[in-house]
């Protein structure tokens, strides 16, 4: 087995995030800008991007959390990506919405090894990013 450092490391690569330390907790994040707005009124917002697991356990898997903000038109995009990745969803899976102002932030929960988690979630902001 990995020690939670090794695994943690890894996850920061595969999301391209910067790694803290929180409690029990990795915590991973990002800050992203995103239009808003409407024609005369559009305007740059930032967004934490946030993404964690709690400590693994022996077989290898987490609990892993991730809070994701995009456009209306990149959550749909995000979602499909996220849907067709090589990696399946586990079954131990959840999401939820909030909507904001122009905005949509997607709660992510899954248990199931960090390092899956984070494949699938780099993998599919990075398509988002291009």
């Amino acid at each position: 087995m990995k020690p939670p450092e090794t695994t943690a490391r890894q996850v920061g690569l595969l999301l391209d995030m910067e790694q803290n330390l929180d409690e029990e907790k990795y915590v991973f994040s990002k800050t992203r800008t995103i239009n808003g707005g409407k024609e005369e009124l559009v305007r740059d917002c930032l967004y934490d991007l946030k993404v964690s697991f709690k400590s693994c356990q022996t077989n290898r898997v987490a609990l892993n959390t991730a809070e994701l903000y995009f456009q209306p038109e990149e959550y749909e995009l995000f979602l499909l990506m996220l849907i067709q990745h090589p990696h399946p969803l586990p079954s131990d899976y959840r999401q939820w919405l909030d909507e904001r102002a122009d905005v949509v932030c997607m709660h992510l929960e899954a248990i199931e090894p960090p390092e899956v988690f984070a494949a699938r979630l780099g993998d599919t902001l990075q398509y988002i990013a291009q």
